[in-house]
């Protein structure tokens, strides 16, 4: 009998019977007007602003929230797309290059030419989704420095190691990366116990205190891309319920690693317990609270298609309260417990 429509993530075949999507009919959903066919020099990029549209608003129906939408940039290209994603109240993207970070940029002072002139206001908030070092590090620091950008965009890069840390200029901003499996770039996850300040809770460490401390190079999260648990479930041939049932197994795998994730978070914020501790002692300081531990105080990046519909349902805020709970409770001592406030 006919099925409805797959699930998110469920999709047909393409080497079986010629689509992704069983709702699309490629020789009428992609075919130029007549018109525009006898106009249209070929190879020519096509695109259709209307899918483009439906296609930004799907995704932010699944996460609930364009604050938590970061797409990246790489795979567009282009201006005209990315007009269309500012416009849909997007200001948090990814992108590869310094040369897309400077297009982006230059596109946002177009769309937005003015906070006063332009409300509602949104500043921007790009990633340089790339450890960047030498001249690539320097060109992003040019941009995030230049004055009509200094209080309207946010410029960040990744940083696998603590001396990248040292290493930022003082307007750009860092995330940890971290390598759940995929094993191109980031930190691996080289020790669940993480807790006597493994290569991942130092660099956290190490950004930290850069930022809190000596206020440069704002700490910004942590980028955790598990694009290793991409493979797209086959619906040709198969019961709902075997289509569902190889989702949901997908969909574990991606809980199981971001539950990895919130211990890893957690061991190192008692590294930087540890640290301030220490730092109070030796300098007679006021006691300090540690902010930041829970991550709605830091973003997390994370998941591409399709691990992003289980991250979306995800309480990551939650895993690292209990495994904060369970690392303090098991490695420190009861009189000695850092501040979770």
């Amino acid at each position: 009998g006919a099925r409805g429509p797959s699930p998110p993530g469920g999709m047909s075949d393409p080497a079986r019977d010629g689509a992704w999507f069983e709702d699309v009919d490629v020789e009428t959903s992609f075919r130029l007007p007549p018109e525009l066919e006898k106009r249209v020099l070929t190879p020519a990029l096509v695109v259709d602003l209307d899918a483009v549209r439906r296609n930004v608003k799907a995704v932010v129906d699944v996460i609930g929230d364009v604050e938590r939408y970061r797409p990246h940039l790489k795979t567009t290209k282009s201006r005209l797309v990315w007009r269309e994603l500012l416009r849909a109240g997007i200001n948090k993207f990814k992108v590869a290059t310094t040369r897309e970070l400077a297009t982006l940029v230059e596109t946002y002072h177009g769309e937005y030419p003015g906070a006063e002139t332009t409300p509602p206001f949104r500043h921007l908030d790009v990633l340089v989704a790339y450890p960047a070092v030498g001249p690539s590090l320097a060109r992003v620091g040019d941009i995030a420095r230049r004055p009509e950008n200094k209080a309207r965009v946010r410029v960040s890069v990744l940083v696998e190691c603590e001396d990248a840390v040292n290493e930022l200029p003082d307007d750009v901003g860092c995330f940890v990366d971290v390598n759940p499996g995929m094993n191109r770039t980031g930190i691996a996850l080289d020790s669940k116990d993480g807790v006597e300040f493994t290569a991942i809770p130092a660099t956290i460490r190490a950004a930290w205190i850069r930022d809190s401390f000596h206020g440069k190079s704002p700490f910004r999260g942590v980028h955790y891309y598990e694009g290793h648990i991409s493979e797209c479930v086959d619906a040709n041939g198969r019961s709902r319920e075997d289509v569902d049932a190889a989702i949901e197994s997908r969909d574990e795998r991606c809980r199981a690693s971001l539950e990895t994730l919130a211990e890893t978070l957690a061991c190192a914020w008692i590294a930087v317990a540890r640290w301030l501790e220490h730092h109070r002692n030796e300098t007679n300081s006021p006691a300090r609270a540690l902010p930041g531990m829970h991550s709605d105080h830091l973003e997390v990046v994370t998941s591409g298609t399709p691990g992003f519909v289980a991250a979306s349902t995800f309480d990551l805020d939650a895993a690292v309260r209990r495994a904060w709970a369970a690392a303090v409770a098991k490695y420190t001592p009861s009189d000695a417990k850092p501040s979770s406030d």
